[in-house]
């Protein structure tokens, strides 16, 4: 017996009640057309962001100089567009050095959990580090490795005014 494969397209006008109808190898089938389609978006996003930082590298890098500013946000405009660039910070805690902190923490008879989120390892959230006061901060600074994310970025008409 042959099953009608369905196609992605045809999935979609579909309710969700008739897809879930559908045979395991239909549903299989799906699922894998899917994860290719996702998969193949991927690639090509990044392609086209890997000419998009080609084109404007040295202007990006220029402007970030200027500003002094290694990560976070800055916008270019070329030709009535609007290219916005982010270098996100990602902060790596050194988790040797998190257990001192956290030790000497006890020994003052504070609760390290005001600062610390314990699971598998120690994370500080950046939300809580970036609240702190300075002398909190100087205090977990020595295992706090600062990282930068892959960048990002899009392009988008500026609006003209009317």
């Amino acid at each position: 017996m042959t099953e009608n494969k369905i196609s992605l397209d045809e999935m979609m006008s579909m309710p969700i009640g008739g897809i879930a109808k559908l045979s395991p190898k239909q549903l299989s089938g799906l699922l894998h057309d899917a994860t290719e389609l996702l998969n193949h978006a991927k690639k090509t996003r990044q392609w086209v962001e890997a000419a998009i930082a080609m084109k404007y590298e040295e202007q990006i890098r220029a402007k970030r100089q200027r500003m002094g500013k290694d990560t976070g946000i800055i916008h270019l405009e070329d030709d009535g567009f609007k290219l916005t660039t982010d270098i996100p910070k990602k902060p790596v805690w050194d988790q040797n050095k998190l257990v001192q902190i956290i030790a000497d923490i006890q020994k003052q008879g504070d609760d390290p959990s005001e600062y610390v989120t314990v699971t598998t390892d120690y994370k500080v959230p950046e939300s809580k580090y970036n609240a702190w006061p300075k002398s909190i901060q100087k205090v977990f600074d020595p295992a706090r490795i600062l990282k930068t994310g892959k960048p990002t970025y899009s392009l988008t008409p500026i609006k003209e005014a009317a």
